[in-house]
Parts: structure tokens; C-alpha cells; sequence
């Protein structure tokens, strides 16, 4: 039997909003341990990147260009594939505990997605080889792009090896698929512009790297800690006892 969602639109922002302020220290430390270096990693890696590669020395010969685009180019996304799930599984576990009503630690924070890294990883890297495999079809790469985005949460609060969490968000966005997508594409859209507004009015120099940084992602991890807050409400309405067969599993699962 399938429970009914307990949050309407105006629950979850109040939700969302009292989780987010109730654990802004939290947040805070998540940025500076893990989303400042991702941004670090991107802002000056990433564009002496790509100044290098249209340097005129190498656009003379384009076979070296596209060779350097195809062998560096992965390389940027590494340090999303290994920042971005990690960060999204201790965001995950500080929403669990907080609903939870239990104390959190921050070395349990921490220790929670470290010991997990391998199986987020995973996730990670099969999710993009799907998505990489699918994107001259584009709609099943969007499809799934929005069906595995909640494995890295379903991680955190569980044992689920990374391909078992891939499933089960699937699964759990079974029925629930255009409402993820469009919840996912507003998040993308008012980050787009908040981040255009901060890069280019606010703090469009070097030197406020760090400050740019830190306005993009308190808004960014507000919009993270709606969405985890709404996946927890569905997917305990949409599968039930199945979901939480998984999510509190008695048995760990291997990788």
C-alpha cells in the first residue's frame, strides 16, 4: 500500500527553510570543505585550461587540439565526480539526522560520506557513462540525468552499494519523473541567473573568487536541502515498505 505525501508545496518550503537555517554552521563548513575546492578546481584550472587550448601555438595544429580537448576534458569533470557526491551525501545525512531529531556531529558528517566515497563514485561514474552513452539521443540522457540525480542521497542515509542507489532512485521517481525534472530545471535556471548576477555585478574580480563563491552555493545548498527534503517525501509515499527495505537495510550491501 502506498502512503500519501504528508508536504504540500508550502510544508516543504517551511521544511526546507527550517532544516536550512537550523543548520547554516554545517552548511557553511560543507563549502569550505568541499564546494570552495570544486569552484577552485573549475575557476583556475579550467580556464588556463582553455586559455592553453586556444592559444594560438596550439590551434595552428587542430588534430592537437581536439586530441588535448579529449584527453583534458574529463579531466574538469573529475573533481565534479568527486566533490559533487560528496558534498550531496553530507547535505543528505544533516537533513536525515535533522528530521530525525537526533544530534549531529560533524565528525560523523564527514565520516559518513568519506567511508561511502568509493560507492559514491561509483554511482557517479556509471550515471555519466549512461548519460555520456545516451547524449546523442538527448532525451534519455536528460531522462536519466534527472532518474540517478538522489543516488548520492540514498547513499548517505543508507548501505545501498552505488548501482543499488542508482535503482532506487529510479525507482522512487517512478510517477514522479516531471515533477523532479521540473523542480531540477527551476534549481538550474534561478542558479544560472543568481550565479550571472553575482559573477558579473557583484563580484566580478579575481580577487572575490571566495565571496562569489560563497553567496553562489548558500543559495545553491537552500535549493539542494528543498529538493533532498521533497525525495524523502515521495519515495516514502510512491514504494513504501519497499523503499525502506533498502534505505534501512539490515545487511551492507558490497560495492
Amino acid at each position: 500500500m502506498e502512503n500519501k505525501r504528508k508536504l504540500n508545496i508550502v510544508k516543504l518550503f517551511k521544511t526546507a527553510g527550517f532544516v536550512y537555517r537550523k543548520n547554516f554552521l554545517y552548511w557553511f563548513i560543507i563549502w569550505i570543505a568541499l564546494y570552495l575546492p570544486l569552484d577552485a578546481c573549475n575557476y583556475f584550472f579550467g580556464n588556463n585550461l582553455f586559455s592553453v587550448l586556444n592559444s594560438d601555438a596550439v590551434s595552428i595544429n587542430i588534430g592537437v587540439v581536439s586530441y588535448r580537448n579529449f584527453v583534458v576534458l574529463p579531466l574538469l569533470l573529475l573533481p565534479r565526480a568527486l566533490f559533487n557526491p560528496l558534498a550531496l551525501a553530507a547535505i543528505s545525512f544533516v537533513i536525515k539526522q535533522t528530521l530525525s531529531q537526533k544530534k549531529i556531529f560533524l565528525y560523523d558528517i564527514f565520516n559518513n560520506s568519506i567511508l561511502k566515497w568509493k560507492k559514491l563514485f561509483l554511482a557517479c561514474m556509471i550515471c555519466y557513462l549512461i548519460i555520456f552513452a545516451t547524449s546523442f539521443l538527448i532525451l534519455p540522457s536528460i531522462y536519466f540525468s534527472v532518474a540517478f540525480y538522489f543516488a548520492p542521497t540514498v547513499i548517505a542515509v543508507s548501505q545501498c552499494s552505488g548501482l543499488s542507489a542508482l535503482l532506487i532512485s529510479k525507482i522512487a521517481l517512478t510517477g514522479y519523473w516531471f515533477e523532479a525534472f521540473s523542480l531540477l530545471l527551476i534549481k538550474s535556471v534561478l542558479t544560472f541567473l543568481f550565479e550571472f548576477i553575482i559573477k558579473n555585478f557583484l563580484f566580478a574580480n579575481v580577487e572575490y573568487f571566495i565571496l562569489s563563491s560563497l553567496f553562489y552555493y548558500a543559495i545553491g545548498i537552500f535549493f539542494e536541502v528543498f529538493l533532498v527534503i521533497w525525495f524523502f517525501d515521495i519515495s516514502t509515499a510512491k514504494i513504501g515498505l519497499y523503499l525502506k527495505k533498502y534505505l534501512f537495510p539490515q545487511k551492507k550491501d558490497r560495492l
